[in-house]
């Protein structure tokens, strides 16, 4: 229709002598030069990796009617949606999720099992991803301590960096340093996280010598001020947020007593060394980290040639969101109607700048949440919260009745319950009837549905839906002895270093473990896919694509179909 009334227009201009028909040959040369339809390459010349914590797969319909028409509505609508995105594991800390999609393995093959495990050598807590040790860049910065030493497998980043001998440009931006530092793979490209004492943005000497020149340009900015004294205020009226509950319900933790409502003043809140860190709980955190994202795909030209680059944006702030708020909150939706339109301003950008021929995306999450045990107790169910506290006093008490005086519980976290195993032997007893005799008294224990020891797993001896699960959190090194899965519903309580968030997520059920996953831009068609998918079969998936050898201990399944193919010449 178009096409004709240009046509129409223009041989009225020839008639009335306005212009030539040479300039009408040249003008419809350009028209068409520019109407040819843009087909994509044999391989991307860009891959963006958008993985956000605490992005429960129902928050994309539960939202649908108030996300943009260029966000999540346009990458689902022309790509494909994978609606039965599954992590199978028991263990759903971010840090472990985020290893699972750079290696394409669970942590029964790529060792970060949790955010920290006990080290029964030393007998000391060993953080996956920072270090002491680590050579930072500033002595004085112990921000700048963090690498991925601890993963065992190769990352998708590694595969790239030794197919292409290092021409990739392969970059990683987390406000959370572990995040960052996992996805980066091993000292295969630039990790880039948030200082949050000074809100710079940096990295360690693990990844590079020096940061990259460009981003003292991008630091100087200083846009963490910025974002610092600005308010967070809702962007509907509050009125409109009828997928929540009220603002400021009972459930939520907020940022303290008197901050639990909007307006959010962030230069009343922060407060301390860490100042910068309540971006990282905080809408801003999305838009601090799209604004590198954007900056780095300028200043590495990435996508520029025809060796493939790899870019992944880690939206961490959703943690810190999960960590204060509930799935039912108003800021949990506000939110993810901001994540919407961050996501439509990267791509708007991608499109202008490389060409979404040229382009493949995912998005993705790390995990989800369950619902605040009280709400759930009014709405009928037999809920509550579990406190590992009480529960290992109580232990203590009937290890101590039946084998004596002596620690036997040596360390505890996220639902697992290491031993002193050395004590144990000593002692002349049998570990396999040590740990036989917790968990038979744990699942007398109101919350908890199954408890197994380490050894049960490793002789095959539990089986189920539940312990193939727990088989891929368990990593006979580094992992417990004792591992709790509570009953549907209920949650841990925070303890030791987590007492800054609601309650954990550790489950295999489908709140915590359902997460979505969305492929968009170069050969990806339009389509749903309601099959079972897992977060290990990204990276084979990109492997494949981009022509690389798979991961290391990749478990993962290439999923194939969701490209157009060639048609035979």
């Amino acid at each position: 229709m178009y096409n004709w009334l240009i046509i129409i227009f223009l041989f009225y201009m020839i008639r009335e002598k306005k212009i030539t028909l040479l300039v009408v040959i040249c003008i419809v040369f350009i028209f068409e030069l520019h109407a040819q339809p843009k087909f994509p390459p044999e391989k991307p010349k860009l891959v963006v990796g958008i993985i956000v914590d605490g992005f429960k797969a129902d928050y994309i319909q539960r939202y649908w009617e108030k996300y943009s028409e260029n966000g999540f509505k346009k990458i689902i609508n022309s790509g494909t949606h994978f609606q039965n995105h599954v992590n199978k594991q028991l263990i759903n800390e971010s840090i472990v999720c985020y290893a699972n999609i750079s290696t394409g393995s669970y942590a029964s093959s790529h060792g970060i099992i949790d955010t920290e495990y006990f080290d029964r050598l030393t007998e000391n807590m060993v953080h996956c991803s920072y270090s002491e040790k680590q050579k930072s860049l500033n002595n004085e910065n112990t921000r700048q301590k963090y690498n991925s030493i601890q993963m065992l497998a190769s990352a998708l980043s590694d595969e790239l960096k030794y197919t292409t001998n290092k021409q990739s440009k392969i970059v990683s931006i987390a406000m959370d340093a572990p995040a960052a530092s996992i996805m980066a793979g091993h000292k295969s490209g630039i990790a880039l996280w948030m200082d949050y004492s000074s809100g710079k943005w940096t990295s360690s000497a693990y990844f590079n010598d020096s940061l990259p020149k460009w981003l003292d340009a991008f630091n100087q900015k200083n846009l963490a001020d910025i974002y610092l004294n600005k308010q967070w205020t809702s962007l509907l009226s509050l009125e409109k947020y009828t997928e929540s509950l009220a603002d400021n319900d009972e459930y939520e933790r907020g940022f303290g007593r008197f901050h639990k409502e909007f307006p959010y003043d962030l230069s009343k809140i922060s407060l301390g060394k860490d100042k910068y860190a309540i971006l990282n709980e905080t809408p801003f955190g999305i838009s601090f980290s799209k604004d590198l994202a954007i900056q780095a795909i300028i200043e590495e030209n990435m996508g520029k040639d025809e060796i493939p680059d790899l870019l992944y944006l880690s939206i961490t702030s959703g943690e810190g969101i999960s960590a204060r708020f509930h799935p039912l909150s108003v800021e949990t939706e506000d939110f993810f109607l901001r994540l919407d339109q961050e996501i439509a301003h990267l791509i708007t950008f991608i499109e202008s700048e490389i060409g979404i021929e040229n382009t493949l995306i995912f998005l993705t999450g790390t995990h989800g949440m369950a619902l605040p045990p009280e709400y759930m107790a009014k709405q009928g169910f037999d809920v509550d919260y579990f406190d590992p506290s009480k529960i290992i006093g109580i232990l203590t008490s009937y290890l101590k009745a039946i084998y004596g005086k002596g620690d036997w519980i040596q360390y505890y976290n996220h639902q697992q319950m290491y031993l002193n195993r050395e004590l144990i032997r000593k002692s002349g007893f049998s570990l396999g009837d040590f740990q036989q005799s917790i968990t038979d008294f744990l699942v007398q224990v109101s919350g908890i549905s199954q408890a197994v020891g380490s050894l049960s797993l490793e002789n095959g001896s539990a089986t189920g839906e539940y312990f193939r699960n727990l088989q891929n959190s368990y990593h006979q090194k580094r992992s417990a002895d004792i591992f709790i899965n509570l009953s549907p519903g209920w949650v841990e309580r925070p303890y030791f270093k987590d007492e800054q968030r609601m309650y954990a997520h550790n489950s295999s059920y489908m709140y915590n473990a359902h997460i979505p996953l969305i492929w968009y831009g170069w050969k990806i068609k339009r389509k749903k896919i309601n099959s079972l998918s897992q977060p290990i079969d990204i990276a084979p998936t990109i492997a494949n694509f981009l022509m690389l050898s798979q991961p290391n201990a990749s478990q993962g399944t290439p999923l194939n179909d969701i490209i157009l193919q060639e048609k035979p010449k």
